[in-house]
């Protein structure tokens, strides 16, 4: 994803003034018991110095409990289509989101500056994927995750397709 300087000029200039709107109105639609991550990209340099991004590497031993982890002989086509995602043999992969690497760090270039900047499921406050899903597998819980069923998922990937990041990855034989 390449970063232009309008684009980067129009989210700063977003966050700005969202800085300075009234406490009042900043939380009002957010409950108690509602949950935000905010990441200082000025602090953060991709971890350079690392084979692999803390984040990803703390998300990856976190979460490893939840990847994906089908026999060979379980791999099917996702029916009606004839075609099935194997991430299987790519588990290590860090540069981009698969079933078992939720969280990469994009470089970017921007006005001669280098930025990391995690990406990851941004939890939207209305997420268009689960609205989509025609099986209902994707939920928003009152804390803000959003997460897939996955006993219920059937791998048609149309919450991908609607995803402003292209979250969501599935493995075949899950």
């Amino acid at each position: 994803m390449k970063i232009n300087r309008r684009k980067f000029l129009t989210g700063t200039a977003a966050v700005t003034a969202l800085t300075f709107l009234p406490r009042a109105e900043a939380t009002a639609s957010i409950s108690q018991d509602s949950y935000a991550t905010l990441i200082d990209l000025k602090k953060c340099d991709g971890c350079v110095q690392y084979d692999e991004p803390k984040c990803v590497a703390s998300c990856r031993s976190g979460r490893s409990a939840d990847f994906p982890n089908p026999p060979p002989e379980e791999l099917r086509d996702y029916w009606p289509q004839k075609k099935h995602e194997d991430w299987s043999d790519k588990k290590q992969l860090n540069d981009r989101f698969t079933p078992y690497n939720w969280i990469f760090v994009q470089k970017v270039r921007v006005d001669g500056m280098d930025i990391s900047i995690p990406r990851r499921c941004m939890h939207c406050d209305n997420p268009p994927c689960a609205k989509l899903c025609p099986f209902g597998v994707k939920h928003k819980t009152a804390e803000g995750p959003v997460y897939i069923d996955k006993n219920l998922c059937f791998g048609g990937a149309k919450c991908r397709s609607v995803c402003p990041w292209k979250v969501p990855q599935r493995q075949a034989g899950v």
